[in-house]
C-alpha cells in the first residue's frame, strides 16, 4: 500500500479506444455535457486543442492508500504536461472548486462532480449507494487533491488485446504521452 494518496495520469490511444471511450461515457452519465467544456489556458494552464487530433491523449486518477479510485479528471488532456499542469493548478484553486451531487442512472445510486468558475474540472470515480458515502468521497477526494503524490509519468492503458506502443527504454507502462 502506498504510504499517501496518489494522482496517476492514464495515457490511451486516441480515437475509440474502448476504455477511453468507457471513461468517456461514465464522466457524460456524472456531469452535464453543458458544463462540460475544455478549460481555456488562460484560466488553468491547459491547452485547449483537441484531444482527438493527438496520437495519444489522457486522463488523470487520484488514488487512496489502498489504491481505490477516488475522484478522476473530467478531461481528456492532449498531452502529459497538460495533465499534470492542471492539477496543480487545481490544488491551487482547492478552496474555489464546488461539489454537486447527482442521482445516478440506478435508483439510489448517487455521485458529484465539481466545478472551478463553473467549469466541471473533476468528477467522482463510481457511483455510491447512499447520498452519505457520496458526500463522504467527495470531501476525501478534496483532502486527497491537497496532499496527494503527483507522478512523474504516464501508464499506458491500452484495452485487452492490444499492444502497448513501448518507449525507448522498453517499458511499455511508463510513457508521457
Amino acid at each position: 500500500m502506498a504510504d499517501s494518496p496518489r494522482v496517476v495520469f492514464s495515457s490511451f490511444r486516441s480515437g475509440g479506444d474502448p476504455m477511453l471511450d468507457s471513461w468517456t461515457r461514465f464522466r457524460d452519465a456524472v456531469a452535464p455535457a453543458s458544463t462540460v467544456e475544455r478549460p481555456r489556458a488562460s484560466r488553468s494552464g491547459v491547452s485547449a486543442g483537441s484531444a482527438g487530433a493527438q496520437d495519444r491523449s489522457g486522463v488523470w486518477r487520484i488514488l487512496a492508500t489502498n489504491n481505490r479510485e477516488l475522484c478522476r479528471s473530467a478531461h481528456v488532456y492532449p498531452t502529459f504536461a497538460s495533465a499534470r499542469a492542471h492539477v496543480l493548478h487545481l490544488r491551487e484553486q482547492v478552496e474555489k472548486l464546488v461539489v454537486t451531487p447527482v442521482v445516478g442512472p440506478r435508483p439510489g445510486s448517487r455521485g458529484w462532480y465539481m466545478t472551478l468558475d463553473g467549469v466541471v474540472v473533476i468528477t467522482c470515480g463510481r457511483w455510491y449507494g447512499a447520498a452519505a458515502s457520496s458526500g463522504e468521497a467527495a470531501t476525501a477526494s478534496l483532502e486527497a487533491l491537497v496532499g496527494a503524490v503527483i507522478m512523474d509519468e504516464a501508464r499506458d492503458v491500452t484495452a485487452p488485446g492490444r499492444r502497448a506502443t513501448r518507449d525507448p527504454a522498453g517499458d511499455r507502462r511508463a510513457l508521457t504521452w
